[in-house]
């Protein structure tokens, strides 16, 4: 036990400038974002994540219950599958949005290293009980500088998204708040195996997402 808390707690991602052998690797679910990102030769975000926000807010922005609403499990494990073998991208052309956001949303939580790091977590945790704004607002920058760089353009990428879900917000009835109860648990995983520290800072990553969205033109440029 001792081992596997030394193993969880250091673990480490993968270094900005790996240069992954293409042969070797062809899933893209459960696979390192920035092994994922290098070997798409993509300088920035997956084309999975890329490909479905322009989808989503090409046609879904208005969709009620956005990412709070499942896809089909069969139709999302079959399309997940196909990418997993190596089908373009563009096969989310022909899914429903759904069906797009739970691809999406698999994604990120089957990430080995979550979209903040765990060299990042305990930061941002810090960062949100902080109770003046602007002093929160720069540590949460601080925090999103430890980063790696493909988890930052990820993260900015994704963050702005959510921000232009919620401007619309009206329509689709996913509010910051709602989106953040989706997404703290998918983009934050605790390094702590304590199941009462696990519990503790749920609510710390859903207003962690929160705040995020809410001002994410002044945390990410």
């Amino acid at each position: 036990k001792q081992w596997y808390q030394r193993r969880v707690r250091g673990k480490t991602e993968v270094a900005d400038d790996c240069k992954p052998d293409k042969k070797r690797i062809s899933k893209v679910f459960g696979v390192d974002l920035t092994t994922v990102v290098k070997v798409k030769d993509q300088d920035n975000i997956p084309p999975l994540l890329h490909k479905g926000f322009s989808l989503i807010e090409q046609e879904g922005l208005s969709t009620q219950g956005i990412y709070r609403v499942n896809g089909g499990f069969d139709e999302v494990n079959r399309i997940k599958d196909l990418i997993d073998n190596n089908a373009s991208v563009n096969i989310l052309n022909k899914a429903d949005t759904f069906t797009i956001c739970s691809l999406l949303k698999q994604f990120l939580r089957e990430l080995p290293m979550p979209l903040v790091t765990y060299d990042a977590y305990q930061p941002f945790i810090d960062a949100n009980i902080i109770k003046d704004h602007d002093d929160r607002i720069g540590e949460t920058k601080r925090a999103i500088q430890l980063l790696p760089n493909s988890h930052f353009h990820t993260l900015k990428a994704l963050i702005e998204h959510l921000s232009r879900i919620a401007t619309n917000s009206a329509a689709n009835q996913m509010t910051p708040e709602n989106l953040a109860i989706v997404f703290g648990p998918t983009i934050f995983r605790s390094p702590a195996l304590s199941a009462d520290t696990m519990i503790a800072d749920m609510a710390h990553q859903k207003t962690a997402v929160k705040f995020m969205i809410e001002h994410c033109w002044r945390l990410l440029r």
